[in-house]
């Protein structure tokens, strides 16, 4: 592939919050387990988000080596394949990770705050809504091609394979993600 890419900004990007997350993570444990000697079930949830984010970084750079960042007209037709295998994998350990992140900052805030009721509430309702749009979001992800294999054959989605309009569920997702990140 020739041409101007944005490989080196995708890799330093997933590289740098990488590396900053794995520090930040492993601090919390040093501190939580060595220091205060008190470990909580959000502190659970921490670490195991950790593996799949550390997955989900490796496959978002192993992307550049099948076309991210490049010109459509420049990857080839198995490069581009690969890269949407690649990428049909990622959104699972990517919705993984967020959602696990995201349910244990819901137990921390509602460990360490104490807050008054209506608070409390809409803590619970973000419990409630993380696993359940995680859960729609997979699903959808999953089978939103008929065959499933249409989402990265890209013969199939030229002559025999169906798949849904992703738009509507990402709009809504992004919207979900937002409000569960506030």
């Amino acid at each position: 592939m020739t041409g101007p890419s944005r490989v080196a900004t995708i890799l330093a990007g997933n590289i740098v919050v990488s590396s900053l997350a794995t520090i930040f993570c492993f601090a919390c444990v040093y501190s939580r387990a060595h220091l205060l000697r008190a470990w909580e079930i959000d502190d659970h949830l921490m670490i195991f988000s950790w593996p799949p984010a550390m997955v989900s970084m490796s496959l978002s750079c192993a992307e550049t080596r099948y076309g991210a960042s490049h010109h459509e007209a420049e990857v080839s037709l198995s490069a581009a394949q690969m890269n949407l295998k690649l990428s049909f994998i990622d959104l699972f350990f990517y919705t993984t990770r967020t959602a696990m992140t995201k349910f244990s900052m819901c137990l921390f805030y509602l460990r360490i705050f104490h807050p008054e009721r209506r608070s409390r509430l809409l803590i619970y309702a973000c419990i409630f809504l993380i696993p359940t749009t995680t859960l729609a979001f997979t699903i959808f992800n999953t089978f939103q091609c008929h065959p499933i294999r249409t989402y990265w054959d890209l013969t199939l989605q030229a002559h025999s394979g169906n798949c849904k309009n992703p738009t509507p569920v990402f709009s809504t997702t992004a919207k979900t993600t937002t409000l569960t990140s506030t």
